[in-house]
């Protein structure tokens, strides 16, 4: 379960599962639970730090690359996929900007995020229903628009800046004694 996971992470992370639920069932979800650990996962701009709040999508592949198609669309089995991640906070940093929840429901799909914070975390919730498997190429148009939109929301940076303790401590270590 462990290499399935860290197939859908970047390079170099590390993952321990710590839980698993339903395995052994066909009729429930199965729920794997763990703690991940992803080198160089954020982003460091000035004094602020950008990071992603989808990380189970970091070798997605673009559905849907060309605008014209000849055949119909066809997915293996219709599916749903519910991530739920919480991200702790690194020490000195809080919460500048997060993404906006996402909502967007059509008659074969249904995808949605959301995100909610608290001093040292984020947790953050994704959802995608694929409802079918074999969809005409009447609506192709509408399929693809809604899987870009799906890439784009799924790339949306978690912003973080330095408290104020941070800030004042960095401060104190750039200045030059002596210096007027």
């Amino acid at each position: 379960m462990e290499d399935e996971v860290k197939a859908w992470l970047p390079d170099r992370a590390t993952v321990e599962v710590t839980r698993i639920a339903a395995w052994e069932s066909s009729e429930d979800d199965l729920q794997v639970e763990g703690r991940i650990s992803i080198p160089e996962f954020s982003n460091v701009s000035g004094h602020r730090m950008f990071a992603p709040l989808m990380v189970f999508n970091a070798n997605q592949v673009p559905h849907f690359v060309h605008a014209a198609r000849t055949h119909p669309v066809y997915f293996g089995h219709s599916y749903r996929v519910d991530d739920d991640v919480r991200l702790e906070l690194p020490d000195g940093f809080r919460i500048e900007a997060a993404p906006q929840s996402h909502n967007d429901i059509n008659d074969f799909c249904h995808y949605e995020t959301s995100t909610k914070s608290s001093d040292r975390s984020v947790d953050s919730h994704r959802s995608l229903q694929v409802n079918g498997f074999f969809y005409d190429r009447a609506i192709f148009a509408s399929l693809r628009s809604l899987f870009a939109s799906v890439m784009s929301h799924d790339s949306e940076q978690l912003g973080l800046e330095p408290t104020q303790e941070r800030h004042a401590e960095e401060s104190r270590s750039t200045s030059v004694p002596g210096a007027s």
